[in-house]
């Protein structure tokens, strides 16, 4: 009995520490390559982390018509953007911070290893200057430091999806 007494408070005692925070707060929020999106014609990039470093990247696409034209359609105005994100998982070693794309029970490491983008926090801007797999360098600006209402939802519902069930048996 005396011996589980030190191992139950040991263990009580690293609790806490799991459920601290895994990234800074200058980390934390919105970053982006513009103020939005739909911003310009060229492709834009969006990171979103919440403090525990679960996240979304995203991205949207220049507009090309059938056409060869940029961006706009024949009534002078922005067509529609493609938009792509998915989770990430982001971890801070030092000034790196590394995202890994994020579906439990999806993507092996070894997978979730090949599509790694790298960035390091430059504290002036403040920005954080990052590196895609391809090797393409990204610079995003801080858009906010809070996420807003729905994007933490959204983030929540990744972290902790449901229990899988089968309807119908």
């Amino acid at each position: 009995m005396k011996a589980v007494i030190p191992l139950v408070l040991a263990i009580a005692w690293h609790l806490p520490l799991h459920a601290a925070d895994a990234l800074p707060s200058y980390l934390t929020g919105v970053w982006g390559t513009a103020e939005s999106l739909d911003t310009g014609t060229a492709a834009q990039s969006f990171l979103h982390l919440a403090a525990d470093g679960y996240g979304f990247a995203v991205g949207s696409g220049p507009v090309k018509r059938m056409d060869g034209k940029d961006g706009g359609g024949d009534d002078g105005k922005q067509l529609p953007r493609p938009v792509i994100g998915f989770p990430v998982r982001a971890m801070l070693d030092g000034d790196l911070l590394t995202l890994l794309p994020y579906w439990p029970g999806k993507i092996d490491e070894a997978q979730a290893a090949r599509q790694v983008l790298s960035c390091r926090y430059d504290a002036s801007a403040p920005a954080l200057n990052c590196t895609t797999v391809n090797g393409v360098a990204i610079r995003l600006q801080r858009r906010a430091e809070q996420l807003d209402a729905e994007t933490a939802k959204q983030i929540e519902a990744v972290r902790s999806p449901p229990p899988f069930t089968l309807s119908g048996r």
